[in-house]
């Protein structure tokens, strides 16, 4: 990299030890790493964005006041276990890698709030973020998860639950102990059914299930939440569930399912598209 880069980083007060940091991630990449921000002379927010990275330093360690990074480097195959080091983090965030599992060290990011690992390798949900109790925001679309962990349960913050584009087969009957989960995404999976007991979630905002093999809904769903917008569309389902008269919603996708006549109505919504798309109406809400 060009060396006034680094002349520039002293002159804006950025600490030494930081300085060397960078400049060993950068160590014969194609392009510069963006730093975004910089707070009381200490970097705080970074991005590898397609720099040709294809391993990260163990220094890395050394800036202690990273609140956010991203990464996107198609060459990645490894985040090195002294991540553990950035206790600041808040953010993590890593998308298109050759990534297939997460070191254990990422346990004691105690302050983490989102992690994000999409479009990677990973084969299993990395147990070790159960660990994480403050986490309010999961998302590990574009994998090859087959299964979620009963652990999951201990992640009691959760606000965001976003799988889609994985193997998913079953759900664990503890997802159903999430009590603060607003927002769950499980497109393109392989889901055949829910846990029975999936209406404790007491849905917030809305319910991507769209692209799987569900041909009916158990009771409790009708407990999600008020005003959601649910997608159950490419499924099995030959009817429309009965549960989904009981419910409030704002808006409903069910098309590309097997149903051989959609209802004008459904509850409080009402057909707008043939296809099976249906929307509340505002003398309705």
């Amino acid at each position: 990299m060009n060396e006034n880069r680094y002349i520039k980083l002293k002159k804006d007060g950025v600490l030494e030890e930081e300085i060397q940091v960078i400049k060993l991630l950068e160590k014969d990449v194609e392009n510069p790493i963006y730093i975004k921000n910089i707070q009381n002379h200490r970097i705080t927010s970074i991005s590898m964005n397609e720099c040709g990275i294809s391993q990260i330093s163990s220094k890395i360690k050394n800036l202690r006041n990273l609140e956010y990074l991203f990464i996107s480097e198609p060459k990645l195959k490894k985040i090195p276990d002294t991540i553990e080091h950035l206790t600041k983090l808040n953010q993590l965030r890593i998308n298109k890698s050759l990534i297939q599992e997460l070191p254990i060290s990422l346990k004691n990011l105690t302050n983490l709030k989102e992690i994000g690992i999409a479009r990677s390798r990973l084969k299993n949900f990395p147990n070790q973020i159960c660990r994480i109790k403050g986490l309010e925001a999961i998302s590990l679309s574009g994998n090859q998860i087959t299964s979620l962990p009963q652990c999951i349960r201990q992640l009691t913050q959760l606000k965001g639950l976003i799988m889609d584009n994985n193997k998913l087969k079953k759900l664990p009957d503890s997802i159903c102990q999430l009590k603060n989960l607003r927002t769950l995404s499980l497109k393109n999976n392989q889901l055949e059914e829910l846990p029975k007991d999936i209406g404790n979630l007491m849905m917030g905002h809305k319910i991507e299930l769209g692209n799987n093999k569900l041909h009916s809904l158990p009771d409790s769903f009708k407990h999600l939440g008020e005003l959601l917008s649910i997608k159950l569309n490419d499924n099995l389902f030959e009817e429309v569930p009965p549960v989904l008269e009981e419910m409030k919603i704002f808006s409903l996708d069910l098309s590309g399912n097997p149903i051989k006549t959609f209802p004008k109505e459904i509850g409080n919504i009402s057909l707008i598209d043939e296809k099976g798309l249906y929307m509340v109406q505002e003398d309705k809400i």
